[in-house]
């Protein structure tokens, strides 16, 4: 492994973060997240975790300010596009989501969270021949990655 390619991989308090978040320890999780200095590598996960798990916790609102803040400061970030696209999607806001998933897309060639989400958002708004082409090009990248 390249000393390039290590800069880009979370550091281990992200790693025990995540853990905690799947294990259902809030409290450490953001603790863990909460310490990552904002001109950390890391930061962009921590604020994905601090989203995370006010959103689990019922607290929807807070998870979406979190990341519109996050994605003020990294608009490039396609998984903090992706996430808040998701809220949106689940605030009944399909257009501003695929609003969203579009800016996601413009900086990743592929997400997968990202298309599914983008399907979710198109037949919500009815439009269910694109939908059906989204699942098909996700099949289709599925198959070509693995």
């Amino acid at each position: 492994m390249t000393a390039e390619k290590s800069k880009n991989l979370p550091g281990p308090s992200i790693k025990a973060a995540w853990n905690d978040v799947k294990q259902g320890n809030f409290d450490e999780a953001l603790r863990r997240a909460g310490n990552v200095s904002r001109n950390s590598r890391d930061y962009v996960e921590s604020r994905l975790i601090l989203a995370r798990v006010a959103w689990l916790q019922g607290f929807t609102m807070a998870a979406m300010v979190i990341l519109d803040e996050a994605a003020a400061k990294h608009p490039d970030s396609s998984r903090i596009l992706t996430d808040l696209a998701v809220l949106q999607l689940n605030d009944e806001q399909a257009d501003k989501a695929l609003g969203t998933l579009d800016k996601a897309a413009e900086n990743s060639f592929f997400l997968p969270e990202a298309e599914i989400a983008r399907y979710a958002a198109l037949r919500r708004l009815g439009k269910k021949e694109q939908a059906r082409e989204i699942l098909k090009s996700l099949y289709d990248k599925m198959l070509i990655e693995s």
